[in-house]
């Protein structure tokens, strides 16, 4: 049977009532609703309370507050308070917490319920590194010599967050006494034998490093493994004398020792004022060999006529191997002689194997780890003293005014604690190699340019800002103390934005020079502005001077956004080429400071990448040297070519000369431009030894 349902009326006639009920409310709120929102161009009565067109408010509060350092020690809380008296808040944002060290923008916004808002910023600076310290002297193992009591410690510290309290540096407790970021104890006493002092760095929000290092006085520094004559090889004339020196592998000279001749009649060895001279007596070869401490060390010496020399070029001296391939990335710079001290005990030459190679586009140490060697030599061939070191590349190694080397180091990590190293600026002591003094960025992000020697002696170099202003600062070169001037920054959402800077160059009149690009963005629309700044040295400030863009259209999209990768180069015609260290892109800023378009000086298309340029001005023109590579169907080539033109008036598709290198990068250098034509030119085989090639455009 089926069963059979039915529906009972009065059930169908309560729901019905229902449905009729809430209708009549949904049309009574409907109207309520009309009465409060008033037709266009009309205006609510004077029922309706005022509409709310007043943005709520928010501010931030910071906890732990901050103190006198102006940075927090440990994670910070930012926590926003919303208001609004009218409508009310909707949305206000969450406390953030911040635990990352560096400086921290924090955001909050604040809506209310007439969907106005309002917005406020909060700047955290969270110091979470303790300093990096170093010995400078006594470094680890150093000997001092037999009856010393007391001697001078001195210590470089950075902090690249907080900085380092000026007090905050002790040697076994004593109190340093600060010069920039070098710090200098004096007096500490020492017994003979060994020391070890303990050097104890504080950065401003409390966190200490402490280090130890070792050194001795008369005896106990560990014994030498290898000693090392220098010159290894010489050529020298009949009754020419020279001197010869002897290093151990801890860099200590040897005076001591005793020495044969393989060939008495050709050359023999004597000592004067304590040191070892050779003098040649005849024509022919001779092996010099010294014994010192149980350690064996030789050097050879060919005698030739006299005359014969000049008629035929010859290798005058040579540094003996240290068994190390050829260096990748090399260069000999020229020492500049202090009239202070003797010139034969000091540096003429400085050679510089970088540590460096191109690995891809990109620069590396190599699968060896090679440490960046720098090399002080006298003009006859006796090696002084060598400074190496490993970790963060150098980014420049300049010989400055004062006899002595001064090295610009990247950011990075560097030793086994893996403490974080602010960009560094180094000045090495002509006559020992020892640190004289040293200087570091204000920020961990922030980048060293280049430097310039001024005639002066002024060392001159920008700090490319990340937070903070970009900078130039101006370094004393005997001392290092510092001046320094902040450059005008651009603006972004988040606030004030560095500018990016190209230079600094000393010019022929003495002007220390660079060009800044900043940008101010304000809602959607940006305005850009580049600033050739000249500072005359010694002076108390620099000018400023805007560069016309004419050349340009609206938005100036042909600009380079930043000028960092650009380096500055005299024109000849009382100009500036803006010129990129990567590829070859040079604008030309005119003596009336008006700014030119970009110029790529060799299109090559395809699938050529440009990795590394160089650029020397010549008597002709001006010479563009350009790395690179292209890789076709699977295969990488390697390739250099030489690019000439006209630095007046710089224009694409000048004279060039392309060499195909390989499978590898050929590692060659532009070393400085020929007379009347062409360029000279080094490469790992050829450079130590002064072997280069000369190359010119088609």
């Amino acid at each position: 049977a089926t069963e059979k349902k039915t529906v009972d009326r009065s059930t169908y006639r309560h729901g019905f009532s229902v449905l009729l009920v809430a209708a009549a409310l949904f049309a009574s709120l409907i109207a309520a609703v009309a009465q409060r929102v008033p037709a266009a161009g009309s205006t609510t009565g004077s029922t309706q309370g005022p509409a709310d067109t007043t943005p709520p408010t928010i501010s931030a509060s910071v906890s732990p507050a901050l103190d006198a350092s102006e940075w927090h020690g440990a994670a910070v809380t930012v926590t926003f308070s919303c208001a609004d008296p009218e409508s009310g808040v909707r949305t206000c944002t969450a406390p953030v917490t911040v635990s990352t060290p560096g400086v921290a923008r924090v955001a909050g916004t604040s809506i209310n319920g007439a969907g106005l808002s309002a917005s406020t910023t909060a700047t955290i600076r969270l110091d979470g590194t303790p300093p990096v310290v170093s010995v400078l002297s006594p470094v680890e193992g150093d000997l001092l010599p037999g009856g010393s009591t007391r001697t001078t410690v001195r210590v470089a510290a950075h902090d690249v967050h907080s900085g380092v309290d000026a007090l905050g540096v002790t040697c076994d407790g004593a109190p340093a006494v600060v010069a920039g970021a070098v710090f200098t104890c004096a007096n500490v006493p020492v017994v003979a034998g060994a020391n070890t002092v303990q050097v104890r760095a504080t950065d401003r929000v409390g966190r200490s490093t402490t280090i130890a290092s070792t050194f001795y006085v008369g005896t106990g520094a560990a014994a030498a493994t290898s000693i090392t004559v220098s010159p290894a090889k010489m050529v020298l004339v009949p009754t020419e004398a020279r001197q010869l020196r002897v290093r151990d592998d801890r860099g200590r000279v040897t005076m001591a020792g005793t020495w044969s001749t393989s060939a008495p009649l050709v050359a023999t060895v004597s000592t004067a004022s304590g040191r070892p001279v050779v003098t040649a007596l005849a024509v022919g070869s001779a092996t010099l060999t010294v014994v010192s401490g149980g350690l064996t060390s030789s050097a050879t010496v060919e005698v030739l006529p006299e005359g014969a020399a000049q008629s035929a070029p010859k290798e005058l001296w040579s540094l003996a191997s240290d068994g190390e391939a050829p260096p990748k990335r090399a260069d000999v710079l020229r020492a500049v002689l202090n009239p202070a001290f003797p010139p034969e005990d000091q540096p003429g030459l400085f050679f510089v194997d970088e540590g460096t190679e191109w690995s891809g586009v990109e620069l590396t140490r190599g699968p060896t780890n090679r440490p960046t060697r720098i090399r002080a030599v006298t003009l006859d061939g006796r090696e002084l003293w060598e400074h190496r070191f490993i970790g963060r590349h150098a980014r420049h190694i300049a010989g400055d005014q004062e006899g002595g080397v001064v090295i610009v180091r990247e950011a990075g990590t560097d030793n086994a604690r893996g403490a974080s190293h602010a960009a560094s600026l180094v000045k090495l002591d002509g006559l020992t190699g020892r640190v004289q003094w040293a200087a570091f960025a204000r920020e961990e992000l922030a980048r060293f340019s280049e430097v310039t020697i001024h005639p002066s002696g002024t060392v001159y170099v920008l700090e490319l800002g990340h937070d903070q202003a970009s900078r130039l600062r101006a370094f004393n070169g005997a001392t290092g103390e510092e001046q320094a001037w902040d450059l005008p920054s651009g603006s972004g959402p988040d606030g004030p934005v560095p500018a990016s800077v190209a230079g600094p160059i000393t010019r022929e009149d003495g002007a220390v020079t660079l060009v800044t690009r900043t940008q101010s963005e304000s809602g959607s629309s940006a305005t850009v502005s580049v600033t050739l700044v000249t500072l005359m040295d010694g002076a108390s400030k620099p000018t400023f001077a805007p560069v016309s863009l004419r050349a340009y259209t609206t938005p100036l999209s042909q600009l380079p956004k930043s000028l960092q990768d650009y380096r500055l180069l005299p024109d000849g015609f009382g100009g500036l080429l803006i010129a990129h260290q990567r590829r070859d892109e040079v604008l030309r800023l005119s003596p009336s400071a008006i700014l030119a378009l970009p110029v790529e000086l060799a299109p090559m298309g395809g699938t050529a990448t440009k990795y590394d340029t160089e650029y020397v001005l010549g008597d002709d023109q001006a010479y563009a040297f350009v790395q690179g590579r292209t890789t076709e169907g699977g295969t990488t080539t390697y390739w250099s070519c030489l690019v000439g033109f006209n630095p007046g008036d710089p224009a694409p598709g000048g004279p060039v000369t392309l060499v195909a290198t390989g499978p590898q990068p050929s590692h060659l250098r532009l070393q400085f431009a020929q007379a009347g034509s062409g360029v000279a030119l080094s490469g790992p085989s050829g450079l130590l030894s002064g072997v280069g090639a000369t190359l010119r455009p088609k």
